[in-house]
């Protein structure tokens, strides 16, 4: 029997020298998964929350107060921590990238 549930492809995109990608919106996300590029050389994956779209984004931190991070690799992927899908907007933050990245995230609703 087939999902009901919706999922849903984004790409976020980090620009080249830069470290902080576009943001996702989390309203509807019960799930996702962070779809790492094959070209991708960072290691470290922070995220970063918001309230609104186009506020201040301030780093996430679990229970215990650290921050919410992934050790990452290119071509493999990652479940998003569920202390950043409680987040209405999300920016993925890792490492400066010499060229532009495009990170797949699929969330499920």
């Amino acid at each position: 029997m087939e999902s009901t549930r919706k999922t849903q492809t984004h790409t976020l995109t980090i620009a080249a020298s830069g470290t902080t990608s576009d943001a996702l919106s989390c309203k509807e996300a019960c799930g996702a998964i962070i779809i790492m590029p094959s070209a991708s050389t960072g290691t470290n994956l922070a995220f970063h929350v918001c309230d609104t779209i186009s506020g201040t984004y301030v780093a996430a931190y679990n229970s215990s107060n650290a921050a919410v991070t992934r050790t990452v690799a290119a071509s493999r992927a990652y479940a998003m921590p569920d202390e950043v899908l409680s987040a209405a907007y999300v920016k993925l933050v890792m490492d400066a990238q010499a060229a532009a990245r495009s990170i797949k995230v699929t969330t499920k609703s």
